[in-house]
């Protein structure tokens, strides 16, 4: 999947019928003569329906760990799964709950989302199964963990992975400008602007972003400069409109008047293939596609350090149980039994480009292997969006302001933060009232 912050869902969402896969177990099946087969073993085999976003590379993965489930679990458990893009699959979660039919068991929720689908009443609370899976708050990355608490103080949902904002490097670029990677070791700011001035020459450029789309790059570097995003005791008022935000701004603005990066327009990941660039800052979801570029030796690495420490902005896949109009408990146990296996195993799931949160897959030579297990060790820089209803509010705000600052239209990053304020304020603010408060 490839990583896309879009508007948290607010007001009433309309309740309306939908087609698709229902929550209830199946009828009985038909042999190959047309009779129904009614072994004992069919009639207590409970069928979950399982529903993620993940429509990219990652979703082979997934379907491996869904796969090896069902053949250990035949005749007990067995797991459909339904996957849809991204937006898609936001809108129509909440519309099958208000509908009351064909919701689904298990449910991936991006991090960001969960206070809005726990306060809404989505999604359930699982506190009592997380303690009887024999899972507790011990068994994970304490960042990811501590990213799902919600206020209420109850668990929704298990951490599965996390995704971060990183940088790519170009080995041999980095080789023939006389560097090696002892340098990258700490990179602050200064020596990064002057290792991009040096591969800044003919069409080559120091570094790629993708300047369509840069709340997350922005929010990296807010979090370094000890910034905040959501007034913690307001969740309708930004935090950011402030010097914090503005020198997170002015770093970007700053490497692109310098001619350093590639041009707003330009696409910087196949720039960054094609050998073009001696850096490229992206999403780690990128990972996977770069061995299949033939020649092309690279790396990866946490963004320089520009401010007062070392932070990347950083989401989660969470897994939970969506609210049903009758509880089965023990529909709830098997949907519990499957969460615990995908945790369990998610060193599969760690090779289509994520980090795993299990502390014991975290040290799996599966895991340990890849080119972006260097995260693993230095958690303290993951920066997750606050767990406040509103914050996908302000994340989605920052872009529209950011084009405007980057392309010369807003003069200042005061200015373009004092827009995007202004503007997140405006749609928290229908969030909030979509909640009652």
């Amino acid at each position: 999947m490839k990583r896309k912050i879009t508007p948290i869902l607010c007001g009433v969402v309309a309740i309306a019928l939908l087609t698709g896969c229902g929550s209830g177990p199946t009828g009985p099946s038909t042999s190959a003569s047309g009779g129904e087969q009614t072994t004992s073993t069919q009639a207590q085999q409970i069928e979950l329906q399982f529903w993620n976003p993940f429509t990219g590379d990652d979703g082979r993965y997934m379907t491996q760990i869904v796969d090896a489930f069902n053949t250990e679990k035949a005749g007990s458990i067995h797991v459909t799964t339904q996957t849809m893009a991204t937006d898609d699959y936001y809108t129509k979660l909440p519309v099958v709950v208000a509908a009351g039919t064909g919701i689904p068991d298990v449910v991936v929720v991006d991090v960001d989302r969960l206070p809005y689908f726990s306060q809404k009443g989505l999604i359930q609370p699982i506190d009592d199964l997380i303690a009887s899976s024999g899972l507790s708050k011990a068994d994970f990355a304490p960042t990811a963990w501590d990213a799902g608490t919600q206020v209420d103080g109850k668990r929704y949902s298990i951490p599965l992975d996390t995704l971060v904002f990183l940088m790519f490097y170009n080995k041999t670029m980095l080789h023939d400008l006389g560097y090696t990677e002892a340098d990258l070791t700490n990179l602050t700011s200064d020596k990064f602007i002057e290792m991009c001035k040096k591969a800044t020459t003919g069409d080559n450029y120091g570094v790629g972003v993708n300047w369509p789309g840069m709340s997350i790059a922005w929010y990296s570097m807010l979090g370094q400069m000890g910034g905040s995003l959501v007034d913690p005791a307001n969740p309708g008022k930004a935090a950011f409109n402030t010097p914090a935000g503005a020198a997170a701004a002015k770093w970007f603005k700053d490497l692109l008047d310098q001619g350093l990066t590639n041009k707003p327009g330009s696409d910087h990941i196949p720039l960054f293939k094609q050998g073009k660039s001696l850096f490229a800052m992206d999403g780690i979801w990128s990972s996977t596609g770069m061995n299949d570029v033939a020649g092309l030796d690279w790396g990866e690495m946490f963004l320089p350090i520009a401010g007062q420490s070392g932070k990347v902005w950083a989401t989660s896949h969470n897994l939970a149980l969506m609210t049903q109009p009758n509880e089965d408990e023990s529909r709830r146990q098997a949907a519990m039994t499957f969460i615990k296996y995908v945790s369990d195993n998610s060193s599969t799931w760690a090779a289509g480009g994520e980090i795993p949160v299990r502390l014991s897959v975290l040290q799996d030579p599966t895991f340990t292997a890849l080119p972006w297990s260097f995260a693993a060790t230095q958690l303290d820089w993951f920066f997750f969006l606050p767990a406040a209803t509103t914050a996908g509010n302000f994340i989605d705000a920052m872009n529209a302001p950011l084009v405007d600052y980057f392309n010369g239209n807003t003069k200042t990053p005061e200015e373009a933060m004092d827009a995007a304020a202004k503007s997140g304020e405006a749609t928290a603010a229908q969030t909030l009232a979509g909640l009652g408060g």
